[in-house]
């Protein structure tokens, strides 16, 4: 008996330890269209530190786009190290898994709060909403060094810059 109760603990223990003491905030956020013949509308909210909700309307279908994006980590020295700086297909990236695991996450974060699975070609008159997307802290490794992070997107539509985005936050963890 002494051992089943043993073991239970243990596993206890095993579980707790999976719990994560960080999580992700966002600081800032904007999306902005460059070019006004593409949206009907576009609209985004924070509920929280943690979460984003985005919607948006085409005016016309997007068949193509492009994604030229860059992730930088901000340690407290102020030293910067940019983990990524790439340009690639968006339609793409949207469908593909990924080799790279911060894309892998990324984009399950994306499709995880994604009225309808996101894929080329985006239609017009079509409401497309992500609604509390974020970041699972769960998806990361044990410890994640506290820092700040910033993305910024350029989404590209026949090779001209159609969106840009930008997304500031940081590794906070719980006291």
């Amino acid at each position: 008996m002494s051992g089943w109760l043993w073991f239970l603990v243990c596993l206890g223990f095993s579980i707790a330890a999976h719990h994560r003491s960080f999580r992700f905030e966002v600081n800032n956020f904007y999306i902005r269209p460059t070019v006004r013949d593409i949206f009907e509308s576009i609209n985004w909210t924070q509920p929280n530190r943690s979460t984003l909700s985005i919607a948006w309307i085409l005016k016309r279908q997007i068949d193509q786009m492009d994604l030229e994006t860059s992730l930088d980590i901000i340690k407290s020295d102020k030293q910067k190290m940019r983990l990524y700086h790439i340009r690639l297909d968006a339609c793409k990236f949207l469908t593909t898994i990924h080799k790279n695991r911060i894309f892998t996450l990324l984009a399950k974060s994306v499709n995880r709060g994604s009225n309808e699975h996101l894929k080329c070609p985006l239609k017009p008159s079509f409401n497309y909403t992500i609604s509390n997307m974020h970041l699972s802290e769960d998806d990361f490794p044990q410890y994640v060094p506290e820092c700040h992070f910033k993305a910024i997107s350029k989404f590209y539509i026949h090779q001209k810059v159609a969106v840009r985005m930008l997304l500031e936050g940081e590794v906070d963890y719980k006291h």
